[in-house]
């Protein structure tokens, strides 16, 4: 008999993932492993995969190596020991972590919106616009959904013009090039898919200043 473990697929979550280890079960609706030469109505209940979990988003080709199986009959009556392996263990299989974000193969959507700014009018040029800019938790620059918990963005670029004059400039600030960082200070921008139908833009306003008057009162 001869026996291949199965790819197995993960969106990337910040975690250690894939099934490794001893005597994991194994069923039709999330086979571990596709074995040919087995008799009919015979099924592998139980399999052991060496391998190490991953938690990067990457292909990773012949990760996951099935050895010692279990295989039951229709009635439940373990039969293993009526199958000879064709060696100690089967052919290995690819574990992939798929990136989080937008894309063919990614289930969690991205999206990273610049904010609104606002100013008040002051003559000259205003606007957080520009290459590589520092967002922080008092200074964000950008609202983003669907980033694992504890990541957020670190730097982005925002491309725009700044303005002088009063307005409003709807959807004028274009955020792009977004670096994502986790708690403890590690780059994890790889494991996201950033492109443009992710990003939205903002809007720029430059309000008036504020007039006040002096009004003389007369007594007669």
């Amino acid at each position: 008999m001869e026996i291949t473990a199965t790819p197995q697929r993960y969106v990337y979550n910040g975690k250690p993932q894939g099934q490794v280890g001893e005597n994991l079960k194994n069923t039709a609706d999330q086979p571990l492993v596709n074995a040919i030469g087995l008799l009919p109505g015979h099924t592998i209940s139980r399999v052991s995969i060496d391998g190490t979990q991953r938690t990067e988003a990457g292909e990773y080709v012949d990760a996951l190596t099935p050895k010692a199986i279990r295989v039951l009959d229709s009635a439940g009556r373990d039969v293993t020991d009526k199958y000879l392996l064709e060696s100690t263990s089967g052919r290995p299989g690819t574990l992939i972590i798929n990136p989080r974000g937008l894309g063919e193969n990614a289930d969690q959507p991205l999206m990273i919106k610049a904010l609104d700014q606002t100013f008040v009018y002051t003559g000259k040029p205003q606007g957080d616009v520009g290459a590589n800019l520092q967002a922080s938790a008092d200074h964000p620059l950008v609202k983003v959904w669907g980033l694992v918990e504890g990541h957020g963005v670190r730097s982005v670029t925002i491309t725009g013009e700044r303005q002088t004059a009063r307005g409003v400039y709807a959807d004028s600030l274009m955020p792009s090039g977004a670096r994502i960082m986790e708690e403890q200070g590690k780059d994890v921008t790889a494991n996201y898919i950033l492109s443009a139908p992710g990003y939205l833009p903002g809007s720029l306003t430059i309000r008036g200043r504020a007039r006040f008057y002096k009004m003389a009162v007369h007594h007669a």
